[in-house]
């Protein structure tokens, strides 16, 4: 396990490289996942030493050769020259340090040391196994990497060896999107990375030029007529409030979505939380809360909040729990957020009742620790400690004889922060080897314990059969692992369809995400039962397994399920329906996500080829150009939803996702994917 460095940081690169994997001789199956690839995948989820910074960033290009093409373009287009790596300077708080790595260089020779700044290393075009090797090693000693190879691959189709200009404007476009600085465009740059960077784009210009243009080079008002809605997408975040205000009301829910994200409107963002799309919906109600946490406490605020609160999309819920916690006074609204049927709700809100400091919140969080979801008894306790009240002390003495050693060890450190000590002991998570001592455990009373040993016997015999006993277990938590630790079985698992009517929501949508991925013959009925779910998220969970079901088993009854699902307001519970029936778009359709559903079999989008750059990317016959345009336009709006999805406050966010790491394209995916 990883643990990220303290800082000031010093850091010495000993990094052990391994070979090149060999190739699979032609004719034979591809193997699974290298050694490699799991290292890569690791290493962007590794932590990072870099600390946030909210004001504007300075930067610095250091090169063992300054003068060469690459590093001295990166440093140009970012407003000033390259350094001699040899006389680099400790990054500054506010400060990013990018040290361009040459190819093949020893990466375990290189030293760099920080003083509480952000510290990057990019990486020039050379071979994957090097730029494999330098991603997990200097990714994994707290730095940021660069890899310049797959940050063209946002532009080019086949990004192997981009020249130097395109890996250094490359390099640019990353560094200004992360931290927020100006860049120029480079000179010998690939046409479509100059757009990018800001360079004006030839008259009559493709719609992936037009679409990167309008995020910096076209004039605002005309990117935002343009029919194609990613070029109205790529200009959002320059439009005004006023023309934010107005594109709440566009036809594209990306658009709608990116509108309300920064809108200070609280009446259109209060209209944004009854909008058809799930994506807009979220999005709407976690500005809404951000607002809240920057100290807006006026009535129209409290009253979008309290609708929010109402609404059957868990998502929103939980943004209204944040938001009250940052607004005094708001225990009445709040405790009855504590019997939510989700959750994260209910986690949430025990936060938020801790943030109150009011001892008016002690007899609802009293009551919560009887809840059956050994997290959420968890937030409680820590709840009642932040509350740091002598009221809190009988509760603190029932949470400190959970069954949970982590609830106990949580409430026995807020007693002692009230001066009382309470015996116990802290958590010790199991870990992995002993697969009788793990068995033990999934038997024992611990719910976070249960739930951490079924963890580490994932993918075995025993974890299998675990996992079936676990399905029953009385905490949810552990349920949700048992459903996960099934899901990774090779096979489809008749048993998940007992987890489809449990009582918890994201129990219900785990299970949908592993029949998602293994359909189970002869579920449709079961699967479909789901689609009158009151939460959206498990509605449109169902249609995605349904739409799976379909394509595996034809004649299994799942289209019958699915073909009322083409009219639901929610574009991607419709796209998960369309996805079974491409041919059958309705030809008025207005969201990119179910036009580019349908695109993909080869529907109708496919016939307008080029008038529609994300949806008709996803064409067989897009230019490999288009269908990189897509994918990396895509991935943008991919970003801001898995941000308002997983966090609501940039404090929650782990180091690992806020340092520069290479990008993974793809197309736009679930809300939940960190």
């Amino acid at each position: 396990m990883c643990r990220a460095l303290p800082r000031p940081l010093a850091l010495l690169l000993a990094l052990a490289c391994s070979g090149a994997e060999p190739a699979p001789a032609p004719g034979t199956a591809a193997p699974g996942p290298s050694a490699r690839d799991r290292g890569v995948y690791a290493a962007r989820g590794a932590p990072s030493g870099e600390v946030p910074w909210d004001a504007a960033w300075t930067l610095a290009v250091y090169a063992r050769d300054p003068a060469s093409v690459a590093p001295s373009a990166l440093a140009r287009s970012l407003g000033g020259a390259a350094r001699p790596l040899t006389a680099l300077q400790p990054p500054r708080p506010g400060q990013v340090a990018v040290v361009w790595v040459p190819a093949g260089a020893d990466i375990r020779t290189i030293r760099a040391h920080s003083a509480g700044g952000a510290l990057v290393f990019a990486l020039a075009p050379g071979d994957r196994g090097w730029r494999d090797d330098a991603v997990v090693g200097l990714g994994h000693a707290g730095a940021g990497v660069l890899d310049t190879v797959a940050s063209a691959g946002r532009w080019l189709p086949d990004p192997a060896t981009p020249d130097a200009p395109t890996a250094a404007a490359a390099a640019a476009w990353e560094l200004r999107e992360t931290y927020g600085l100006s860049a120029a465009p480079i000179d010998g740059a690939e046409p479509i990375v100059g757009v990018a960077l800001g360079a004006s784009p030839p008259d009559d210009p493709p719609p992936d030029l037009r679409a990167w243009a309008a995020r910096g080079a076209l004039p605002v008002d005309q990117a935002l007529a343009d029919p194609d809605p990613a070029v109205r997408l790529g200009a959002v975040s320059r439009a005004s409030s006023a023309q934010r205000a107005a594109l709440i009301a566009d036809p594209e829910p990306l658009v709608r979505a990116r509108a309300a994200d920064g809108l200070a409107d609280i009446a259109a963002l209060r209209a944004a939380l009854d909008d058809g799309s799930s994506v807009v919906r979220l999005v709407a109600g976690d500005h809404l809360a951000r607002l809240a946490r920057a100290g807006d406490a006026s009535e129209p605020l409290r009253a979008a909040l309290r609708h929010a609160a109402t609404l059957p999309d868990a998502y929103l819920r939980w943004k209204a729990a944040h938001g009250f916690g940052h607004l005094p006074g708001s225990v009445a609204d709040l405790s009855p957020m504590l019997a939510d049927p989700d959750v994260d709700v209910r986690r949430e809100a025990a936060r938020a009742l801790g943030r109150q400091r009011d001892p008016a919140a002690v007899p609802a969080l009293t009551a919560a620790l009887a809840d059956d979801n050994s997290f959420v008894r968890q937030w409680v306790a820590r709840g009642l400690a932040a509350l740091r009240h002598p009221d809190a002390l009988p509760a603190l003495r029932i949470a400190a004889a959970d069954d949970s050693a982590l609830v106990v060890e949580v409430a026995v450190q807020g007693a002692r922060e009230l001066g009382v000590s309470l015996p116990g002991r802290p958590y010790e998570a199991p870990r992995p080897g002993d697969v009788d001592a793990l068995l033990a455990l999934t038997r024992g009373p611990d719910g976070i314990a249960r739930k951490d040993a079924l963890k580490h016997l994932a993918g075995t015999p025993e974890g299998a059969r675990a996992a079936l006993d676990a399905l029953d277990d009385p905490d949810s938590e552990v349920r949700k692992l048992a459903v996960e630790t099934l899901g990774w079985e090779p096979s489809p698992q008749p048993a998940l369809l007992r987890a489809l009517p449990d009582p918890d929501p994201d129990v219900r949508v785990t299970t949908l995400i592993a029949l998602r991925h293994r359909p189970v013959p002869g579920s449709a009925d079961a699967v479909g039962a789901l689609l009158a779910d009151p939460d959206p998220e498990v509605r449109m969970r169902a249609a995605q397994a349904l739409g799976a079901l379909a394509a595996a088993d034809p004649d299994g009854g799942a289209r019958a399920w699915l073909d009322p699902v083409r009219a639901d307001p929610d574009e991607r519970t419709r796209a998960a329906a369309i996805s079974a029936w491409p041919q059958r778009l309705d030809p008025a359709e207005p969201a990119v996500l179910v036009r580019r559903a349908s695109a993909q079999g080869g529907g109708p989008p496919c016939d307008r080829l080029g008038e529609d750059l994300l949806a008709s990317s996803a064409c067989p016959s897009a230019s490999p150009r288009a269908a990189t345009a897509g994918r990396s336009l895509l991935l943008l709006e991919d970003d801001l939803l898995h941000l308002r999805a997983s966090w609501s406050s940039p404090k929650d966010r782990p180091a690992s996702h806020r340092v520069l790491r290479p990008p993974v394209l793809r197309d736009y995916g679930d809300p939940n994917r960190g």
